[in-house]
Order: C-alpha cells, then structure tokens, then sequence
C-alpha cells in the first residue's frame, strides 16, 4: 500500500521543543520519533533512542528509502572541464563535464566572474581532464576550487555531483542527518533576532489604515469560517507581497528563455546572511548573469523579497507565530517542498 512520511518542527512560547516524524502506512500504521536538544540521542541497530526524556521513542529506520539508484556506468571515472591560465598555472573555472553545452557553460561563469570570454584570451586554455572521484586528493583539490567560487555544479554539494555524475548512483542523505540539518535551520531561523525582524516588518504593514495586528491576529471568539477568510486574506498578501522566484534576470528584468548554469558556493557578502548556496542564470535577452543566493536569513529575505518553497514556507510560519496562530512546519522527505 502507499506510505506517506511527514516531518513537523513543534514550538512552544516560540522555542522549539521537539520533532515529530510519522510514517503513515496504508492509512492505519504509523511510527514516531521525537528529538529534543536536550535529550541524549543515540543511534542502535537503524533505530533512534532517545533516553533521559520525559518519554522513550524508538524509530525503526529499516524501511526507510535511503538511495535512489539510477543507471549504474561502466567505470567511476568523470570528465571536469576547465579553463587554465598557462601565465599562472592556475585553473580559473572549472566544471564536471555532463554534455557538449558544457565549454558555453563556462565561458558564461568565467565572463560572470571575471568580465572577459576566457576563449578570446592567448594564455587561457580549455581543458577536459579525467579523473577518479574517490582519490581523495583529486577531490580535495576540487573542492577547494568549489570553496572559492570557482567550481559550477548542478547539484547542490560536490560529494553529491561526483556520486551522481561518477556511479550513476544517486545517494540521500541519512535520515537522521537530513532531521539535524533541518533542526537547526529552524533553531536558526527562529532566533531572537529574526522574530524581532518579523515583528518589526508586520507592524510597518496596513491595509486601508488597519494595522495588521489589529486585522490579522488570531482571535479565538471568531468563528472557523470567519478565521479562515482572514488567512485566506493573508496568504493573497504573501503571494502578491513575495512573488515566487524563478530565473528573472536581475539587469534587465526578462522572464523568458532564461538559462540556469548551476550552483556556485555563496560569495562573503552572501555568506554572511547565511546563504546555502548561490544558483546562476543566463538571461535569455542581455546574456546577463544572476545571482540567486538561498539566504537562511529572515531580514534578508524580508528585504530582497525573493524566495522559493523553502523561504517563504519558514518566513510565513513566523509571520503566523507573530500573529497568536500555532504553527508547524512540515518537510516531506520524498520530495523538496517545505510546507505549513
């Protein structure tokens, strides 16, 4: 039968207290696990333990959907393409090499980056190397390029690319490490100073001269109904107030034809509102490279006001925090979209 798995982040007072993971299956069987900083947690036999809480959880992992296997290839070699300065002996751009748009690729990351086409210049050489992704060195040495923005990938890490691109072999990360990273992005995103943000955001906002406190705040004498025309109303002014963000081209605005390169690792100014990772587009009318950094960082998002699932699902829910509602935030491990 078909299973379903939800994950919910839980608040009290605005600190979270606990996840919940449950795993429906055929509708009448579920399991939960529960995790607390507080607690001692230690992994047994696939199973999560947590001991010295209030109550004791055992979470069988065994079922769990842990790798996606795609067609495995012949050898564990891979291409990376690259462009070489021979005056400095230095790689200035590098990529693994997936198909014959590769070299344009480049020379869009390489024009973004340093503001000449890298074909056009006598000491700069295009290069395709093959390589072994599981001697160490060769990765180190890439994954310092990839560390100082040098490196253009189409996934979201190096050891996910190489994995992908070298065995055929799609990999996800272990459940437990996918709860933690997801645990703390939301402890992270939930600190003082980004409530602060929210809350000094919503009382800027009016509609018609009403505040959105006085509008907007759960009230508990109204009826279902009558609540939920109100977060209807809500949610209109989110999606309006924070479009969603695909591939705009941030010099001259074009929606159309626009071509995503890849993932770059977040330069010092992105890093420091805490950006995951950076996607580059082409514009399809200027050739125009965008920057489209994922930001961790409420008041960044509040300012830029571009975003995807995984900010406005976190930024909405603090908006409802702000405003008396309970909220959860829910991740769906089968698929990528963060919801409340």
């Amino acid at each position: 039968s078909k299973s379903s798995i939800l994950y919910l982040i839980c608040f009290a007072n605005n600190h979270i207290f606990g996840w919940f993971r449950f795993r429906i299956v055929g509708g009448h069987k579920f399991l939960m696990s529960t995790m607390n900083e507080n607690a001692n947690i230690q992994w047994k036999d696939n199973s999560l333990i947590e001991k010295e809480a209030s109550a004791s959880v055992h979470m069988q992992l065994s079922e769990l959907k842990d790798f996606e296997k795609t067609e495995v290839k012949d050898n564990s070699n891979l291409t990376i393409s690259s462009f070489y300065c021979t005056s400095t002996k230095s790689t200035l751009v590098a990529t693994v090499c997936l198909s014959n748009t590769t070299k344009e690729k480049l020379e869009y990351f390489g024009l973004h980056l340093r503001n000449t086409n890298l074909s056009m210049q006598s000491d700069k050489v295009y290069l395709e190397t093959t390589i072994d992704p599981t001697d160490s060195e060769e990765y180190q040495k890439y994954l310092n390029l990839w560390k100082q923005g040098l490196f253009l990938l189409q996934s979201r890490s190096l050891a996910e690319e190489f994995s992908t691109v070298a065995r055929g072999i799609k990999q996800k990360p272990r459940f437990d490490s996918v709860l933690r990273s997801n645990y703390f992005r939301m402890k992270n995103m939930s600190l003082d100073n980004n409530v602060e943000a929210i809350t000094q955001y919503l009382q800027n906002q009016s509609i018609e001269g009403q505040s959105f406190a006085s509008l907007f705040t759960y009230n508990e004498s109204l009826s279902k109904p009558e609540t939920l025309t109100s977060l209807k109303f809500l949610s209109t002014w989110f999606r309006n107030r924070f479009p969603y963000f695909y591939d705009q081209c941030s010099c001259c605005s074009n929606k159309h034809d626009n071509l995503f390169l890849g993932y770059v690792y977040p330069n010092q100014s992105e890093a420091e509102y805490l950006a995951r990772g950076t996607e580059l587009y082409v514009c399809g009318a200027c050739r125009h490279v965008s920057r489209f950094p994922r930001f961790n960082n409420v008041a960044k998002v509040l300012e830029t006001r571009k975003g995807r699932c995984g900010e406005y699902s976190v930024l909405m829910m603090l908006f409802l925090n702000a405003l008396k509602y309970e909220t959860r935030w829910v991740v769906d491990r089968d698929d990528h979209v963060s919801q409340l």
